[in-house]
C-alpha cells in the first residue's frame, strides 16, 4: 500500500481506480493495480511512501471488510438510481 501526498488525494485515488479499470478492460483480464505505477513513480511528480508491503494479513482483513461494504453501497445505488 502506498500513500500519495497530494492536495486532492481523493481525486487522485479515483483517477487511479479508473485507470486500473480501463487497463483491466483493455487487457481483458485482471491486472494488479501495481502495474500502473511499478517502476514509474520515480519518473513522476507524485510523492509517495510505501505504507504497508504486500501480504499484510491484518491489512487484507480490514480492506476485505471495506470492499464488501463498498460493493453493498454501490449495488444499492445502482438499484435505486439504475444505469442509464
Amino acid at each position: 500500500m502506498f500513500k500519495f501526498f497530494a492536495d486532492d488525494s481523493a481525486s487522485l485515488g479515483a483517477a487511479l481506480r479508473a485507470a486500473h479499470g480501463w487497463l483491466c478492460n483493455k487487457e481483458r483480464k485482471f491486472v494488479p493495480i501495481s502495474a500502473l505505477y511499478e517502476d514509474r513513480l520515480e519518473k513522476t511528480s507524485l510523492r509517495t511512501m510505501l505504507s504497508k508491503p504486500a501480504g499484510d494479513r491484518e491489512l487484507l482483513s480490514k480492506y476485505s471488510l471495506m470492499v464488501k461494504k463498498r460493493m453493498e453501497i454501490e449495488k444499492g445505488l445502482v438499484e435505486k438510481f439504475g444505469r442509464k
